[in-house]
């Protein structure tokens, strides 16, 4: 499927604390690229803004709760409002909140492509919300370190790695296309 004009929404992940954002990364590792937010609205498509709190950043399309407010603010960019206003042409992901179970909790992540939120401690699954779908996001480029013999080399590549003990350290960006 064709790239879709827009940004990249990209997740942040330190600890307990997720951020998500297509602007200015915060000082947490950077964990992945999400999907692709649409620049621009119009019929079948929803606004989608940033509400920072307490060192957590998510998604709503609408108010940001508590004291947070996105009055005001641009929006991040925008999402399909189901799978039937999706293009043909285009491979969308869902964009799911992951809401926390009590207040004070902080699901890790706090907004995801996965349906049980990536199996995040905390998540009460009765208040989860699709935001709407957006474009997929292109292949991650991501660091493995394999295990040969006591050394441990880094591959950096897109595909998966299936050696014996490899493990993915860090989603290092994602090529970009023309």
């Amino acid at each position: 499927a064709p790239a879709a004009a827009g940004k990249p929404l990209v997740r942040y992940t330190i600890s307990d604390r997720s951020w998500v954002t297509t602007g200015a990364a915060p000082a947490y590792p950077f964990d992945g690229i999400l999907a692709t937010l649409l620049d621009s609205g119009g019929a079948g498509r929803v606004a989608v803004y940033g509400c920072a709190s307490d060192g957590d950043r998510t998604l709503t399309t609408s108010e940001c709760p508590g004291t947070d407010t996105n009055a005001g603010e641009a929006p991040e960019g925008w999402l399909y409002t189901g799978p039937n206003t999706v293009p043909a042409s285009v491979s969308a992901v869902p964009l799911y909140v992951c809401p926390p179970l009590s207040a004070g909790s902080h699901p890790v992540p706090n907004v995801s492509t996965q349906s049980d939120c990536e199996g995040a401690v905390g998540v009460d699954p009765s208040n989860k919300v699709v935001l709407g779908y957006a474009p997929a996001p292109t292949a991650t480029l991501n660091r493995w370190l394999v295990p040969t013999g006591n050394v441990l080399n880094e591959w950096d590549t897109i595909n998966p790695v299936s050696a014996t003990g490899a493990r993915r350290v860090i989603a290092l960006g994602y090529p970009l296309t023309a």
